[in-house]
């Protein structure tokens, strides 16, 4: 096939990007809105995070579906779709009377149309780079850290000029721009790519790779206790006294951090060297630690530095899931394989935040919350050895069938 590598291909990076950070931005941003439903609403702090938690899980969870769009239409259609549902959900919210409405608007309107564009912004992005599709994966993704930086803040910012209503007025107009970013996301390597492979709609033998199957249970427990941090560590730093300008900068510091993190994986993924197995576990695993221990240092500005610890090493999440997904399944069940994944995330994602809103809801304090949500994160990376193994004994088959394969073209020279 001819290269993909075109200078084409940057641009989609940068639509890619921008994807990014306006879906994550706002799913991202989970705690801040945690926080404001609490005043608003009134409501227990575990029947809040359902509005949060539901975003999030509904984003992964409509992954299968997003790949079968993907595979009937294409990712330019796909990723426009996705974006105007978006915005609806997010216009809506605008008529809230509850937080039962609230979830319904915000958690499940708004997360399905994240989740129907943020899936053709990560294949895209992979079909059209080859040698370096570690470095266009880990730029575009690190759209996410972006906006993790930037919306909690211009949330607080529109939340106190124009009150939580118009403030999704707001960021409804700005999610429209998913749509642009979908219009430069040119579909024909897309289909060139599923032609030459296997092009079914949704490819359930996935499953019966048990490398991929541990991949999924890690990404759900890791999403759990992600689903943790994102949700609650706002509320938890107001718990212990930090203003709420405070709480936002500290959301904002993970999410720069993780920008970094990203764009650092992505290039240490180039190197051959590294085994980007080893560096996804070892990073989850640390992850776990900031959060499991951050109860243990009171002090705003330790929280801080481990938050931005934990940000910078979740980094290695979407960076480097892309190409062991790809190693693991080949490129072109790659979309099906993301799809599939992010129905394990979306049941770690929505049954995380909720579990630790039910915890403090008993407990009356969030240590145990972030310590079994950091426990989630550390236990993830032991269910890698799965991926480990199966692509390191795939790789020794093929050498061997190589070997077989010269050995018959010697006989038949003989």
């Amino acid at each position: 096939m001819e290269s993909r590598e075109k200078p084409w291909g940057w641009v989609v990076v940068a639509a890619s990007f921008m994807v990014h950070t306006l879906v994550f931005g706002v799913c991202w941003s989970s705690g801040i809105f945690n926080s404001i439903f609490l005043e608003v609403f009134g409501a227990s702090k575990a029947t809040t995070s359902w509005a949060g938690g539901l975003n999030m899980a509904t984003l992964c969870a409509v992954g299968p579906l997003a790949s079968v769009l993907i595979n009937r239409f294409d990712c330019q259609k796909v990723a426009i779709f996705g974006g105007l549902i978006m915005s609806f959900g997010l216009g809506i919210c605008y008529f809230a009377q509850s937080i039962f409405f609230m979830i319904g608007s915000f958690g499940f309107v708004a997360g399905f149309g994240g989740g129907i564009c943020y899936i053709p912004a990560v294949a895209i992005t992979s079909y059209y780079f080859d040698k370096r599709r570690s470095i266009a994966i880990g730029l575009a993704v690190s759209g996410i850290g972006l906006g993790s930086f930037g919306f909690p803040p211009l949330i607080r910012f529109l939340h106190h000029q124009f009150g939580w209503r118009g403030s999704f007025l707001v960021l409804a107009a700005l999610v429209l721009n998913i749509c642009v970013c979908g219009a430069l996301m040119r579909p024909i390597t897309v289909r060139e790519i599923l032609n030459n492979g296997d092009n079914k709609l949704m490819d359930m033998s996935l499953l019966r790779n048990y490398g991929f199957v541990f991949l999924g249970v890690n990404n759900m427990f890791f999403c759990f206790g992600f689903s943790v941090v994102s949700v609650h560590l706002a509320a938890y730093s107001e718990s212990q006294g930090t203003n709420t300008n405070w709480s936002s900068w500290l959301i904002s510091a993970i999410g720069m951090s993780n920008l970094v993190g990203r764009i650092t994986f992505g290039f240490l993924g180039q190197c051959r060297k590294l085994d980007i197995i080893v560096m996804y576990a070892v990073g989850f695993f640390i992850c776990g630690l900031t959060i499991a221990l951050m109860p243990a240092f009171p002090s705003d500005s330790l929280r801080m530095v481990l938050g931005s610890m934990f940000g910078f090493l979740s980094g290695c999440f979407g960076t480097l899931l892309v190409p062991i997904v790809a190693a693991l399944v080949g490129l072109h069940r790659l979309s099906n394989a993301y799809g599939l994944l992010l129905v394990f995330e979306g049941i770690g994602t929505l049954s995380g935040a909720p579990f630790a809103g039910w915890l403090f809801d008993i407990t009356q304090q969030y240590d145990a919350s972030l310590f079994v949500g950091g426990g989630f994160l550390t236990l993830s990376s032991a269910f890698m050895v799965g991926p480990f193994i199966k692509i390191r004994t795939d790789a020794k088959h093929d050498v061997m069938e190589l070997q077989m394969d010269d050995l018959q073209v010697m006989e038949e020279n003989v």
